[in-house]
């Protein structure tokens, strides 16, 4: 039973800090009845035990917004932000600097392919492309394309 000491001395360590939450609720929420800081302790708890990794994840999840092209994406750049900083680790501020929904996800690529002060005739001509292959009632093959933009924009 010598083992369970070290378990039995961790839980009274973080017993005080569950003591602390439990006594600050009702300083924070006046009249909060017994049932609501109970579940707010427990949020808070569950909330102090997830891992980095698990908040990364769920706003990511939410950023992507079930646009699978998002993710895909989203993965590009994490590794390659991995790749360019072997030395650093991918935090949560990063992973809440990601676009959220469709339209942010393609107005911040569409600012990363035609950066501020790229010439307005190619910004103009570069998404009404883009209005063309996002409008297509099916994938357009290259040489329709080509045809209809012309060759020497191909």
């Amino acid at each position: 039973q010598l083992h369970l000491q070290g378990i039995i001395d961790v839980k009274k360590a973080t017993h005080v800090h569950y003591e602390a939450i439990r006594r600050a609720i009702p300083t924070y929420i006046p009249g909060v009845t017994p049932e609501k800081s109970d579940d707010i302790q427990a949020f808070v708890i569950d909330q102090l035990q997830r891992s980095q990794t698990d908040l990364i994840v769920d706003s990511l999840v939410e950023k992507i917004g079930g646009v699978f092209l998002n993710a895909r994406l989203i993965e590009e750049e994490i590794k390659d932000y991995l790749r360019d900083n072997p030395n650093k680790k991918f935090d949560l501020q990063r992973a809440k600097a990601f676009p959220s929904g469709l339209h942010a996800f393609y107005q911040t690529n569409l600012q990363r392919i035609l950066p501020e002060g790229t010439n307005e005739t190619l910004h103009n001509e570069a998404v009404e492309f883009m209005a063309l292959i996002c409008g297509a009632q099916e994938p357009l093959l290259g040489s329709t394309v080509e045809i209809m933009i012309g060759e020497e924009s191909f």
